[in-house]
């Protein structure tokens, strides 16, 4: 205790309050931790904002090394001197897992105690992870009913019951290790609804075994056919989703043959029939979905059994049989919502098949019903009349072609208006095409001289797609260019306006350069949100810089061409994160660092410890079974999936995979972005229904809705970090 008394010890503060912290930082980013840790130490001899954040730092530091003494000694010292720092929060936690990591799980109580029972609900996450901790200090500490009771009250909690996080994982673990006597391999209780519960919590986080563990004791024992035969589909669900699907047809089998009455025995009859496609067997697939349109002809999901059946067919190259197939869906589901998916599946066939004329008129026809973009396998205004302007380009018929891609808006979230500009770019290569581009040209130049001013504005947006004359380019970008002056100045106003108070601490460490530490203090002050942001930008977060900026640039058209944007605003939608960390990544895998970043954008806008429903973690969003094959092609021993939250290996794993995928779909990144989301075994199926490497044909095959709007907003934010920086992530 003489250490800890020494370094709590009050000493007289240094007339220079910047050198020691600022000091520790550079060591540290330069991997002199010795240094780093003794100029951490002589800050946090000076007595001010800094002192508690250097102790944090020492702290971490000491762990990095091995040094669990001095690790103790400086989390004592910080929750004696800064019990109420943001610091001295993160230093329990710390101090909690030491101690149960060394047994102490009485310690660990002690440590966590006031933090889980606070009402403060500012940073919900990481109170339910201090729970979930707390529910493990209990068990260690040998309190098995306190432990229960701290994880019941994480899966209880309505807001998480629909999508368990981490915590609820965490908890439903703990109650299995109390419900597990000695020398048993698995809990040990006959309540199936709790069987249920604790299973869809483990489904849900992707953990199979251990969810199955549950389920096959309600298979076993439940005399409610509901209940076990929604138990049993869950299984082959299960088995499905880590693609044993051999298996899990036998789980299908087994539902459909015992419980044919229940609800899962209709989702298992429609379950078995996309498994048997996946083992290749094409005629069990399509008598499968016979069966479900015979047994439940008014189901909800009957859309699906014709739409997919017709896919079965096109994958087994039976074009016309896919024909009948889509016949049949519009046949079946005319006056209904989904008619349009019918009308949809038959276009995509012709244009496979090259039959312009014929896509022509179904695309037409799908204009005219109601949008069915977010169902499964649907289309959006703007891709149906993208791919009509595309078969009329393949058909010759350059001067409709021309005025349809005109007709799809461009901006900075338009994907859609980029491929256009993509055709249009390809037209300009066309002899065949020139004369309609120029025509097209005139008119819009006759439009930009005479016209009003939204008129002149709509003929520039047109010019800078279609013109090769460079004064009228010069003059349509600078019309562009003050249009995006004019609607960006309420935004600059609105930046300005919202300064709010300034935090004293947070102005001190800006000035010791601390910047992350000074955001942090900023945030808790509750000031102005952009305050917040400039402050976060300035430590490198983008994530919270990009929370603040986001819902200003809603306001701003999105239809407004880039080149009349302010690059500065830009950057800060559009941030560059972990800068060396990505470019670093890239250039070992041989992969687009801007397309690393618009994947990070999307899945996690740059937080890194996000985790989503489907139990993906970090900046780049992985899910288990594909996380653990990265870690295993990367020779990672004792890898666990917690380290995903650590930005520099979620970035490490991400161009891995970016350039495996790669690999499989070389020059077509539209169908490497969705096989990131949708998995790559599906974006083979998907591809090769498009019989071409064009983005336009390979894109409308994808199925899943997720996975379309997921590949459309990555594929507008590459098109951005392409059009700002360099592929070294510097300024163009």
């Amino acid at each position: 205790m003489s250490a800890v008394a020494a370094y709590a010890a009050d000493r007289t503060p240094s007339e220079n309050l910047s050198a020691p912290y600022s000091e520790g930082r550079s060591a540290e980013a330069r991997g002199d931790l010795g240094a780093a840790i003794a100029a951490y130490l002589n800050a946090s001899d000076r007595h001010d904002a800094a002192s508690p954040y250097a102790l944090m730092r020492v702290a971490l530091l000491a762990r990095q090394i091995g040094d669990p003494l001095l690790e103790q000694v400086v989390q004592t010292r910080l929750l004696l001197q800064y019990p109420d720092s943001l610091a001295a929060k993160a230093a329990r936690r710390m101090a909690a897992e030491s101690a149960l990591s060394l047994g102490d799980g009485t310690v660990a109580v002690q440590m966590l105690w006031s933090q889980t029972v606070s009402n403060d609900a500012s940073n919900e996450r990481y109170r339910r992870e201090d729970q979930a901790l707390l529910a493990e200090a209990f068990l260690a500490a040998g309190d098995s009913g306190s432990a229960r009771a701290a994880a019941e009250r994480l899966i209880v909690d309505p807001r998480f019951v629909a999508a368990p996080d981490d915590a609820a994982l965490d908890a439903v673990r703990v109650l299995d290790v109390i419900d597990t006597p000695a020398g048993s391999k698995k809990p040990q209780f006959s309540d199936a609804s709790e069987h249920m519960r604790r299973a869809s919590i483990y489904q849900s986080a992707r953990e199979f075994v251990s969810a199955r563990t549950h389920y096959e004791e309600v298979v076993l024992g439940s005399d409610v056919p509901d209940t076990a035969a929604e138990a049993a589909f869950q299984v082959g669900r299960g088995y499905a989703q880590a693609g044993e699907y051999v298996v899990a047809l036998q789980w299908f089998e087994r539902v459909t043959e015992r419980w044919p009455e229940t609800p899962a025995a209709r989702d298992a009859l429609l379950q078995k029939a996309a498994a048997f496609a996946r083992v290749g067997k094409m005629k069990e697939s399509i008598g499968r979905y016979k069966q479900f349109i015979d047994r439940y002809p008014n189901d909800e999901k009957i859309d699906r059994a014709f739409l997919n059946a017709c896919d079965v067919e096109r994958d087994a190259g039976q074009d016309q049989d896919a024909l009948r197939w889509a016949a049949k869906g519009r046949e079946a589901l005319r006056g209904k919502p989904q008619e349009g998916l019918a009308v949809y599946a038959e276009a995509k066939v012709h244009i496979a098949r090259g039959e312009w004329n014929e896509a022509i008129q179904s695309l037409e026809q799908l204009l005219t019903l109601p949008d069915v973009s977010s169902f499964p396998g649907g289309a959006s205004r703007s891709e149906i009349e993208l791919l009509i302007a595309y078969c009329l380009e393949q058909g010759a018929r350059y001067d409709e072609a021309i005025r349809r891609y005109l007709s799809i808006p461009d901006g900075r979230l338009e994907y859609f208006g980029w491929l256009a500009n993509r055709r249009l770019e390809e037209l300009r290569q066309n002899e065949a095409a020139r004369p309609a581009l120029a025509r097209a040209a005139a008119a819009a130049a006759q439009r930009l001289s005479s016209g009003k001013t939204e008129e002149r504005a709509g003929a520039a947006r047109e010019l800078v797609r279609v013109s090769d004359t460079p004064e009228l380019l010069e003059r349509s970008r600078e019309i562009l260019l003050d249009e995006g002056k004019r609607v960006t100045q309420a935004l600059s106003r609105e930046l300005r306006a919202s300064a709010g108070p300034k935090v004293p601490t947070a102005e001190f460490l800006t000035r010791i350069g601390a910047y992350e530490e000074a955001a942090a203090e900023t945030d808790a002050a509750s000031v102005s949100a952009i305050v917040t942001a400039a402050a976060y930008q300035k430590a490198g977060r983008a994530d919270r810089t990009i929370a603040a900026s986001e819902p200003m640039w809603r306001k701003i058209d999105a239809r407004i061409p880039i080149e009349g944007l302010p690059v500065q605003e830009l950057e800060w939608l559009f941030p560059v994160a972990y800068r060396d960390q990505v470019v670093s990544a890239a250039s070992r895998f041989g992969v687009d660092a801007r397309l690393i970043l618009s994947i990070m954008r999307q899945e996690s806008r740059f937080q890194p410890d996000a985790r989503s429903g489907a139990a993906a973690r970090g900046v780049m969003q992985f899910i288990p079974s594909t996380s653990r094959r990265i870690a295993r092609l990367l020779e990672i021993e004792g890898f666990d999936d917690d380290a995903l939250y650590h930005p520099p290996t979620a970035i490490t794993f991400g161009a891995r995979y970016l350039a495996e995928l790669n690999e499989l779909f070389p020059s077509k990144t539209e169908a490497v972005v969705a096989a990131y989301n949708g998995g790559e075994d599906n974006v083979k199926r998907w591809a090769a229904r498009a019989r071409s490497n064009e983005a336009e044909r390979v894109f409308a095959e994808i199925v899943y809705s997720q996975t379309k709007e997921y590949t459309v907003r990555v594929m507008a934010n590459y098109r951005m970090y392409q059009y700002l920086y360099n592929e070294d992530l510097s300024r163009r």
